[in-house]
């Protein structure tokens, strides 16, 4: 994977594709944090699916910039997988559904989410929506498929969540922002500010 230069000047220009998880409702107020607190540049598709937890209106208010859904975009005669990747520093999918993840790992390119990972020249970070111990045996097969494929998977611990029932699941909570952002520099090589 080529080694990514933009970002040089502090700003982190940041494609973030959102999929059908119920933290998909977080990122509107995620997008307001990187944009006004952090000053990041932030371009954001959706899949199809994540149009059931979050609204592309929201997402286009908040981040100044057109949402691209799904394959929408493919009547617009353009090629936005390709231009909105063009100067990015990273694209993160975030939350990474189990359905995403797989279809990435299998070199899938057929929505604006994963033609944009496809034609990527900077890191494609994912977030996955859901613990590794609740996968199963498929689990090892995806972690090296994104591998193989050159994308990263996102490494670090994230909080416990709690479940309905009120159990306590260690480590499969979805990230906290301050999270995202340290893993993005972390793959991006650089320290994430204080």
């Amino acid at each position: 994977m080529p080694i990514c230069l933009a970002g040089m000047d502090g700003i982190v220009k940041l494609v973030l594709g959102v999929t059908g998880a119920i933290a998909a409702s977080l990122i509107p107020g995620w997008v307001v944090y990187l944009r006004q607190i952090r000053g990041w540049e932030v371009q954001v598709l959706l899949s199809e699916a994540a149009t059931r937890f979050v609204s592309s209106t929201a997402l286009e208010a908040t981040s100044g910039n057109p949402v691209y859904v799904g394959k929408q975009w493919m009547d617009s005669g353009r090629s936005i997988h390709k231009e909105v990747v063009r100067d990015s520093d990273v694209l993160a999918v975030s939350p990474c559904t189990l359905n995403t993840m797989a279809r990435l790992g299998a070199g899938m390119a057929d929505d604006a989410i994963s033609l944009a990972a496809a034609f990527a020249l900077c890191p494609v970070i994912l977030f996955p929506a859901f613990g590794s111990s609740e996968v199963g045996p498929l689990w090892d097969k995806l972690k090296g498929n994104i591998e193989d494929v050159g994308y990263h998977l996102a490494s670090m611990r994230t909080p416990a969540t709690k479940t309905v029932d009120g159990s306590v699941t260690p480590k499969q909570g979805f990230p906290t922002i301050d999270l995202f952002e340290k893993e993005v520099h972390r793959v991006m090589g650089r320290h994430a500010p204080s």
